[in-house]
């Protein structure tokens, strides 16, 4: 059984995506818009002071009909620990 309270988190998994290379850099919700935004959750809700791991996960890639392509998701799905959240 899972411990859903985030006293108990010891990693944060974060995942960004965009479908092609030129939204990758696009200012309104390019991945590093996306990464700040989920930089500024994670300081919100989980504070500076904890030692919570993060990792970061990126693709570039549709996820309607390659699936299988998302590398890095797939990697993180694999690979997610115990005590830990995906945002």
């Amino acid at each position: 059984m899972h411990n859903n309270n985030i006293n108990y988190i010891n990693s944060i998994n974060v995942y960004i995506r965009v479908s092609t290379s030129k939204q990758a850099s696009d200012d309104s919700n390019g991945l590093d818009i996306q990464l700040n935004a989920c930089q500024q959750h994670c300081l919100k809700n989980y504070g500076k002071s904890k030692k919570v791991k993060a990792n970061i996960f990126q693709d570039i890639g549709s996820s309607y009909n390659y699936k299988n392509t998302l590398k890095e998701r797939n990697k993180l799905l694999k690979k997610l620990p115990e005590e830990s959240t995906i945002i």
